[in-house]
């Protein structure tokens, strides 16, 4: 499951008092969990980080599997080419592989309806699944490093369903799950191997009960209505890369030209980290809600929750229950999956959402307000494909510390992520995708934070107001996935990816913008397998 980020932190959590109107702000710790500069079309990529890529590859390619001529004729392993039938459901209208609906792709733009996972989720009894996905992670941001971590794209975890008809056609079911997870990808940083140690997350605990004709209520602890409707890709990529690009360098702190790495350590001096800085996909919530969904009426399916978000996550050192009351969020989904004739799969959804709640003790009140989309379309024949997401979320109009210069408090924080690549069986043993992307978020931040704006500014005492910020991100990368067979119980995803991150801050003073210290850009190299038993990892 993926994890929606990190809102409403109070400070004792280490952010800000801008953060109780519902947004991170730089100067603070990132929680695990979010002029304009031309985007750059070239890396910088040296001869180390390439030899550690070719590594990499080497290390990891003696996982594949090279006996599967099953999957290579369609058989157990999936059809041996996009445009392949399989059977009488969805015969011609879904590739083989990571973009299967069985598969990963399934997770991002799954029904609001936990349970509801097609063919195989309406049979009745129970179901125990897992999934385990380490990888490797290289970085570059003027220094290198190598860390082994569990990759938050799709963490490690485990859960237990249960399906009962109840006749009349009425059905009822249940859901438990947990996210598991040593030295997260997005916890560990360039001094800490480990992050947050070892990590145990609640997912899922919830009943629903549904009828056929009259839609499905959901209850319990879960993801809202509109979770996911801005992160649909059909590149078969999900397991390393989608909109969630603080994934891989959450906690990473940012390097400044002259000064190293904003790890603060006294006064004029910030904490800044890449997710202080990275948006996105901003859409949903977890935490304990009330969800009805609609039955599904030519591929459409809408939903709306009302609740409140709560974290509930075993780390050592920090609060195990954390909980945004005071208020509600609620919020609506409409997702559409469907099949052009043979020759086009298409899937999209929109979303939107209000949030009031805040934490314990918070000094601002809340008031969130926001919407986001996708579209993503497949030529099944070619298995070309392509995705677009868009968010964007506004705050509440006063706050305790407004920008000196501006007099304004932190407005709308919006993101773009295109991803598109091609899904094919260019080896016997299964199928393969190959992915590009591109990810633009911008953040109005209007912080006065002195530490803040000493640790940024150029110039000694001019930044009176960091006004904005903008971070740009491009990568590539591969998903190879063999799907469980006769010999093998367990689906395997081989994957290799890259990205470059880059960030523009835009400081003002009395006279207008002055200059900011130059931050390193970063690249990023992922690789990794995610072995899954039981189908976990499609919803």
């Amino acid at each position: 499951m993926a994890v929606p980020g990190q809102r409403g932190v109070d400070a004792a959590a280490g952010r800000l008092p801008a953060a109780a109107a519902g947004r991170q702000t730089p100067g603070t710790p990132a929680s695990p969990g979010r002029a304009r500069p031309r985007p750059q079309i070239v890396g910088t990529i040296d001869g180390n980080l390439v030899r550690s890529l070719v590594l990499a590859v080497v290390a990891l390619g003696g996982l594949a599997p090279h006996d599967a001529s099953a999957a290579a004729q369609g058989k157990d392993g999936g059809p041996a080419s996009p445009a392949d039938e399989e059977g009488e459901e969805g015969a011609k209208d879904r590739p083989a592989g990571p973009a299967d609906e069985e598969g990963e792709e399934g997770a991002k733009d799954r029904p609001a309806s936990p349970l509801e996972e097609g063919e195989e989720g309406d049979k009745p009894g129970w179901k125990l699944s897992a999934s385990l996905n380490p990888a490797m992670l290289v970085w570059d941001d003027g220094t290198r490093g190598v860390r082994f971590v569990d990759n938050a794209q799709d963490s490690s975890g485990i859960s237990l369903e249960g399906r009962f008809k109840l006749g009349q056609s009425w059905t009822a079911g249940v859901k438990f799950g947990l996210d598991t997870m040593y030295a997260s990808s997005d916890s560990v940083d360039q001094r800490d191997r480990d992050g947050d140690g070892l990590a145990v997350e609640l997912a899922d605990a919830l009943f629903e009960i549904g009828h056929e004709e009259w839609g499905t209520v959901v209850l319990g602890h879960g993801d809202s209505a509109s979770d996911e409707t801005n992160n649909i890709t059909l590149t078969g990529s999900d397991v390393v890369a989608d909109a969630e690009v603080n994934n891989w360098n959450n906690n990473f702190f940012l390097r400044l030209a002259g000064t190293g790495l904003a790890r603060g350590g006294g006064e004029g001096s910030a904490k800044l980290r890449w997710g202080d800085f990275l948006e996105g996909p901003l859409a949903g919530e977890t935490g304990r809600f009330i969800t009805y969904v609609t039955p599904e009426v030519m591929g459409l399916e809408a939903a709306v929750s009302v609740g409140q978000p709560e974290d509930i996550r075993l780390v050592k050192g920090r609060k195990w229950f954390e909980e945004r009351t005071g208020g509600i969020f609620t919020d609506v989904g409409l997702r559409y999956s469907g099949s052009w004739g043979s020759v086009f799969r298409v899937k999209a959804g929109i979303g939107a959402w209000r949030d009031t709640t805040e934490e314990k003790d918070a000094e601002e009140s809340t008031k969130d307000t926001g919407w986001g989309g996708s579209l993503a379309v497949m030529h099944v024949p070619t298995g070309l494909n392509i995705a677009f997401d868009y968010g964007t979320e506004s705050h509440a109009g006063r706050c305790a510390e407004p920008g000196a210069v501006t007099g304004k408090c932190p407005d709308d924080d919006r993101f773009i992520y295109v991803q598109g690549g091609i899904i094919r069986d260019f080896f016997e043993w299964g199928p393969t995708a190959l992915y590009g992307e591109y990810y633009r978020g911008w953040i109005a931040q209007h912080e006065t934070d002195e530490d803040v704006l000493r640790t940024l500014e150029r110039n000694p005492g001019q930044a009176e107001e960091l006004k904005s910020s903008v971070a740009t991100m491009w990568g590539l990368g591969v998903v190879h996935t063999s799907k469980a067979a006769s010999t093998r119980a367990y689906t395997t995803d081989l994957y290799l990816g890259y990205r470059h991150y880059g960030l523009d801050l835009n400081l003002i003073g009395a006279g207008g913008s002055v200059p900011a210290r130059k931050v390193n850009d970063l690249d990023i190299i992922m690789a990794g397998v995610r072995f899954r038993w039981g189908g976990r990892g499609n919803d």
